[in-house]
């Protein structure tokens, strides 16, 4: 049921349906957690989504309390340097970024005296595509290798090399039609 949750949650997010991908996401959290375990990478995974979701929604707060979640979960059971952590790390960043101007403007709208300085605008990530199909893939077991180029060009010599191999040399294949000639005429005919 979380994977079914996971990948409605996301699809509804790519959508632009915040409101109703929330709810799916967070059933997907709860299930994922039950049996799981609330700090498994599949809850990493599924805090994830929660997080992107409330983003959107412009819940900063809630957003960035699941995203430091995951990060933890993420630097705990895959250390600081892996590509998982150090992504979490920039979406902590950004959030927090997003949650400082939201705090701000607030503060303005309750006649708090304005900062000198104008605030930047509330960013609202709409999700690009190639980020949702990378969190389908994700959330599915999906794993996509990079092979370079020249990786290609080397499997390639590879293969034609093996298949050389399997060829028959021309010369014996004539060895073969001689002998199989011979043994194809009777024995008596050449008398």
């Amino acid at each position: 049921m979380a994977l079914l949750d996971s990948n409605i949650a996301l699809i509804l997010h790519a959508v632009g349906e915040y409101e109703l991908s929330l709810r799916f996401a967070e059933r997907a959290l709860a299930v994922t957690s039950a049996t799981h375990g609330a700090r498994s990478l599949k809850a990493a995974v599924a805090r994830h989504l929660l997080a992107r979701t409330l983003s959107c929604l412009a819940d900063f707060r809630a957003a960035l309390a699941h995203e430091k979640e995951t990060y933890t979960i993420y630097k705990t059971l895959l250390g600081e340097k892996h590509e998982k952590t150090r992504e979490s790390s920039e979406c902590l960043r950004h959030l927090t970024q997003q949650a400082v101007v939201v705090q701000k403007r607030l503060a303005e709208a309750y006649g708090k005296p304005p900062a000198l300085a104008p605030h930047p605008p509330i960013h609202i990530q709409p999700p690009a595509m190639a980020s949702v199909i990378d969190m389908l893939n994700l959330i599915n077991g999906i794993l996509f290798v990079q092979i370079s180029p020249q990786d290609i060009e080397q499997f390639k010599a590879e293969i034609e090399k093996r298949q050389l191999k399997d060829l028959p040399i021309p010369s014996v294949l004539k060895e073969l039609g001689d002998k199989s000639e011979a043994d194809a005429q009777p024995k008596g005919a050449d008398s």
